[in-house]
């Protein structure tokens, strides 16, 4: 997990997005900040533009997070750009992190 000022945390970061099926993608990632995140999968359904529900939690599912997110960028060399709609919430930062650090940017 980082934040805009490029200081990471190795946390896993569990990603469902929410689309017109009956199952969600899961993708697992470590490339986020507090506005968006970068998920290693590609899904025909995710296409440039296009809003999606998204829950990020982390593994054990202790803590999690539900918002809309808009689709920036899907290409295989690239995975799939997402903008958050909100931004992280810096309690929800905090509780996985384990670190007491505010969020910057």
């Amino acid at each position: 997990m980082e934040h805009r000022f490029g200081r990471r945390h190795d946390v896993q970061l569990t990603t469902r997005i929410h689309l017109d099926q009956s199952r969600p993608l899961v993708a697992f990632t470590r490339n986020i900040s507090r506005h968006g995140l970068n998920l290693p999968l590609t899904h025909p359904d995710l296409e440039p533009h296009r809003m999606v529900e998204v829950t990020i939690s982390d593994p054990g599912e202790e803590h999690h997070w539900r918002t809309r997110a808009l689709v920036i960028h899907s290409s295989e060399r690239k995975g799939t750009g997402l903008v958050l709609a909100k931004d992280l919430p810096e309690d929800f930062y905090r509780d996985v992190t384990g670190f007491g650090r505010r969020l910057q940017g």
